[in-house]
């Protein structure tokens, strides 16, 4: 096969840098807590496996100076050096027949870029947030109980309680807790009157109690909490993601309601365990491939005797942090070399450093054009004091 030159591939239509230049716009638009950690980033290439030793900065004491005296020159206490693997190389690929149709426009571009970018933004969110085993902060809330204006005051207290620099901090929430907050009553006023507001025409919370407060998509859901409460007779129904284990007795014991639970093919074997008394309350604890579940469990208790006994909550772990947390080391590939037959072009922010690839290349198996979209990096906590989980 000939290779695909750029003049080709400009003739073609193909021009990699905008395609590349684009899905860096998407890239960026859909990640929240990416954007509040430390970045670390190079334009020298990496590749899977590289170990980067990243140092970070410690603290100085400041010291009494008396006239005619000197004073020490310190070494900063408490700097260290992080070790970072690029471990992470994500991709997505998709063939496209019509490729004249799909660079015709930007919105058709995005019809088949836009997809694939999300799907690795999304897996840089959620592994960012599998890093909260690793955060030592303080806990604060409750599972269950949605976050007020009062949790996030005690979310800034454990963060101050870290010394956790007053700068640089974020909150990073559920779609179910950024509702509980623009709905709290104690802060109708603030986001009714304060100045540039737009809390009210576009849902954006921005600032409280000294955290950038975002809401994300990916914030996970390791549990949920179901309560029948007093029935004598009857059946609920649990659901996941479209599946529905219906029929589970008002006074199943745990081990049942667990067995209809793995039995959809959302969830699968070993991956929800239900704890508890026959008859409930029920705790739903999600594991195994969905340890980093992000979907809410639902729940139809209208076949129970008395219905208007039965709840159910779902629990989130949100994040507090300062951005020294946790670090998010990105990295460009090596280039293709030119007589690969790959047309290929990474695109860097230059800001906080994110890197994404789009190739391009002939598939003669689908008789399309085969483009790939990828990305290199690793992740590690960097500073766990400075993060706490905010159950929800």
């Amino acid at each position: 096969m000939a290779n695909i030159t750029r003049t080709m591939a400009d003739t073609a239509g193909f021009i990699p840098q905008a395609w590349a230049r684009r899905a860096l716009t998407i890239l960026r638009s859909n990640m929240v807590l990416a954007q509040f950690v430390r970045r670390d980033f190079d334009f020298e290439p990496g590749w899977v496996g590289k170990t980067l030793n990243i140092p970070y900065p410690g603290t100085f004491t400041a010291q009494d100076k008396a006239a005619d005296t000197q004073i020490s020159v310190q070494t900063p206490a408490g700097g260290a050096t992080a070790s970072v693997t690029l471990s992470k190389h994500k991709a997505v690929d998709f063939n496209i027949e019509d490729v004249a149709r799909a660079q015709s426009s930007v919105e058709l571009m995005d019809q088949y870029l836009a997809p694939a970018v999300i799907a690795l933004g999304n897996q840089v969110e959620d592994d960012l947030f599998a890093l909260y085993a690793s955060l030592t902060g303080t806990s604060v809330g409750a599972l269950g109980t949605a976050i007020t204006d009062a949790t996030i005051r005690s979310a800034r207290q454990a963060l101050n309680g870290a010394l956790a620099p007053m700068s640089s901090r974020a909150l990073v929430v559920s779609a179910r807790d950024e509702v509980s907050i623009l709905g709290a009553t104690n802060l109708q006023n603030f986001f009714a009157f304060r100045a540039g507001q737009q809390a009210i025409p576009e849902g954006q919370i921005g600032r409280l109690y000294g955290f950038d407060t975002w809401m994300s998509q990916r914030v996970p859901v390791p549990t949920a909490l179901v309560t029948l409460g007093t029935q004598t007779s009857g059946t609920f129904s649990l659901s996941y993601l479209g599946q529905t284990a219906s029929g589970i007795a008002y006074n199943a014991a745990a081990s049942a309601v667990q067995t209809a639970l793995q039995g959809l093919s959302t969830v699968g074997a070993g991956n929800a365990t239900v704890a508890g008394s026959a008859g409930g309350p029920y705790t739903v604890t999600f594991a195994g491939a969905l340890a980093a579940n992000i979907q809410p469990l639902t729940a139809d208790f209208s076949a129970l005797t008395t219905p208007a006994n039965a709840s159910l909550a779902n629990g989130y772990k949100n994040l507090a942090l300062h951005r020294d947390a946790m670090i998010l080391a990105v990295r460009p590939f090596e280039p293709v070399p030119a007589n690969a037959g790959v047309d290929s072009f990474t695109a860097t922010d230059p800001d906080n450093g994110l890197a994404v690839r789009v190739q391009r290349v002939y598939d003669i198996n689908y008789r399309a054009i085969r483009y790939g979209v990828d990305i290199l990096y690793g992740i590690s906590a960097l500073r766990p004091t400075l993060g706490s989980v905010v159950l929800s």
